[in-house]
């Protein structure tokens, strides 16, 4: 039981570091405190009003995905609590990404406006929107990204399996 709080621990003080670390990007890229409210992203013509959580909940699977690759990759492939923490975080940061996928898909497709405006409610004509490059552009790259942190956990998954028949 010792041995293995002990092989444990490490992981818990990389996961906590982890976690620090997503607070200190939050608050670089976003600039104020992590909890507080929602995030107003001004885009061209186009205003964005986010809660926070869908931008940290990503961003603090991507940084436990990337630093426990980097800790496991030094380490040469050793510790099975290295290859949980991966492919946990990695199944999280596939969902939460398609999650954000979703979202903006919805933007890109429908816009943010809710049609009929309630300005024009005796028109029986309503514009069509039209699709947001942006919007677009994004969602193909996180799909991108989604796909690749997708065949880099299924790599862990094979590792981990490989390495379990081994023993």
């Amino acid at each position: 039981m010792a041995k293995g709080v002990r092989q444990l621990l490490p992981e818990l003080v990389w996961g906590i570091l982890s976690i620090l670390l997503t607070f200190l990007l939050t608050r670089i890229l976003i600039g104020s405190f992590v909890f507080a409210g929602t995030i107003d992203i001004h885009l061209h013509d186009t205003y964005y009003v986010v809660q926070r959580w869908l931008l940290l909940m990503p961003l603090f699977f991507f940084t436990t995905f990337s630093l426990f690759i980097i800790k496991t990759s030094i380490r040469k492939f050793s510790s099975t609590y290295n290859y949980w923490i991966l492919l946990t975080s990695g199944i999280f940061l596939v969902w939460s990404l398609g999650f954000l996928i979703n979202k903006l898909s919805q933007v890109a497709t429908t816009g943010w406006s809710v049609y009929p405006p309630l300005t024009e409610s005796g028109q029986q004509h309503f514009p069509v929107p039209q699709p947001d490059p942006i919007s677009q552009t994004l969602t193909n790259f996180l799909l991108l990204v989604q796909l690749l942190i997708l065949i880099t956990t299924v790599f862990f998954a094979y590792r981990l399996g490989t390495s379990a028949q081994k023993q």
